[in-house]
């Protein structure tokens, strides 16, 4: 495991179960996310087209009393959040999901000593310059 240079992360480690995209579609949402995220939600799948893929997956424990969370980014550019143990528990838990500014995909990558796709980081700076990622 590895302690993240962040004040809103405890620790990032890769998560090696797979996770696909069929899984994300499927996703219950949480009360948090309907009630608080709506419109994040909206514009961030609306981004999610047919041919994007879940690139890597981040555990990542934040403290919270409900535990760890699943960090999905996407080629696209979005990362899904997910309660891990509602997802390992088949109930999905989508928390949320955020349209990444490139220093946010950074953060998880560098945690566990790996480097994004230069592609990725630049569809991030796209969605930035865009101001896609305001909420």
């Amino acid at each position: 495991m590895t302690v993240a240079q962040n004040k809103n992360f405890i620790s990032v480690k890769k998560y090696y179960k797979k996770v696909t995209m069929k899984a994300l579609f499927k996703s219950n949402v949480t009360k948090h996310s309907v009630s608080e995220r709506a419109d994040r939600l909206y514009k961030a799948f609306s981004l999610i087209g047919n041919t994007d893929c879940v690139l890597d997956v981040f555990e990542v424990d934040k403290g919270h009393p409900a535990g760890s969370e699943i960090h999905c980014v996407l080629n696209s550019g979005v990362i899904i959040i997910l309660n891990k143990r509602k997802y390992e528990n088949g109930w999905n838990g989508l928390i949320t999901a955020l349209i990444a500014r490139p220093n946010q995909v950074h953060r998880l990558y560098k945690a566990c000593g790996l480097k994004p796709k230069k592609e990725l980081i630049e569809k991030c700076y796209v969605h930035q310059k865009q101001g896609m990622n305001k909420e």
